[in-house]
């Protein structure tokens, strides 16, 4: 963990792979559906976040996405670029700064509980850049963050921005590969009742980094927020990945050399998919219940990623990274 000098402290850890088999609930997070699990109905375009129960645009129209969707907003490839969920099946996204023109994304929800004036809170959430030349998102910034408040605001009254969150990153994010985590603490001084997640600050007062000379758009993907009174509850969250409960599939070896074995031992038929690191399907193969060889000798040494989907209920079953020697 590294503390940075700003009055607003935040942290950045590097999130590679994680797991939890049991099924606990950190019951004190103020966030409801903190990793936009609870779905009203499948996201099929851009700007549904509204499909995701409780969320909604705090300004203009941040992104809602799921495995249910196979295109635009699906997961884990969709217009925006390639990312595996951290938890669940789904994750949201929004543009955090345009080189051509001003323009912010805000998503938020309402908590639980109204915070308490005094009381010092802890927060956090996890972002990873989107890259995608078809959509010209190009840029990373920093200025990262969260913003409470006492009013709900809405795509026609939109959240400002005016160099002000309670908690978000001075260093611009340019990992498109692993989830990062950003975190913080402030004591409230209102009685808030929102968050909402964004670029709260201006052009001038926002660095960023291009890709290229292009004109171009920042664009991040969130995932697991977290407001608590507690300090651990938070914490928790950088080793709580959410993996199926019935735990019917064994992958080994990792890393390995030259093919990887999967054992499914649940009692259907399911799909494999093996991706590479920039999100380009590979293998696709069906398995029925026993073992399977994923043959890899004939590709480059990297990280690649393994999906394991219910052919019966097109759900994620598992997610998992795989490294090539």
């Amino acid at each position: 963990m590294i503390a940075y000098p700003k009055s607003h402290l935040f942290t950045l850890i590097l999130i590679t792979s994680f797991y939890c088999i049991t099924d606990k609930v950190f019951c004190q997070n103020l966030v409801p559906n903190p990793s936009f699990e609870d779905t009203i109905s499948c996201p099929n375009n851009y700007g549904e976040i509204f499909k995701a129960a409780g969320w909604e645009s705090f300004r203009f129209s941040p992104d809602y996405f799921h495995i249910c969707n196979s295109n635009v907003v699906g997961v884990p490839s969709n217009d925006f670029g390639f990312q595996l969920p951290r938890t669940g099946n789904a994750y949201a996204g929004f543009i955090s700064y345009r080189n051509y023109q001003f323009y912010r994304e805000f998503l938020g929800i309402q908590l639980t509980q109204q915070l308490i004036v005094g009381q010092k809170y802890f927060i956090s959430f996890y972002v990873s850049m989107a890259v995608n030349d078809l959509n010209s998102i190009k840029i990373a910034t920093d200025n990262l963050g969260v913003r409470f408040s006492t009013i709900q605001y809405t795509m026609n009254s939109p959240a400002p921005v005016d160099n002000y969150s309670q908690v978000f990153t001075n260093i611009i994010i340019q990992d498109t590969t692993n989830w990062i985590r950003i975190s913080g603490d402030f004591v409230a001084d209102s009685a808030y009742n929102y968050v909402g997640i964004g670029n709260y600050f201006t052009d001038s007062a926002t660095n960023s980094i291009n890709t290229d000379t292009s004109t171009a758009s920042a664009y991040y993907f969130v995932e697991d927020i977290c407001v608590s009174n507690d300090s651990l509850d938070c914490i928790a969250h950088i080793n709580y990945v959410n993996i199926n409960k019935s735990n019917n599939f064994i992958i080994y070896p990792n890393p390995t050399k030259d093919k990887v074995i999967v054992e499914n031992i649940s009692e259907e038929e399911v799909l494999i998919e093996l991706y590479n690191s920039i999100g380009k399907l590979i293998i696709s193969k069906n398995i029925g219940i026993s073992c399977s060889n994923i043959d890899m000798s004939n590709y480059s040494r990297g990280v690649y990623y393994i999906l394991i989907k219910s052919k019966r209920s097109s759900i994620l079953l598992k997610n998992n990274r795989i490294i090539k020697l």
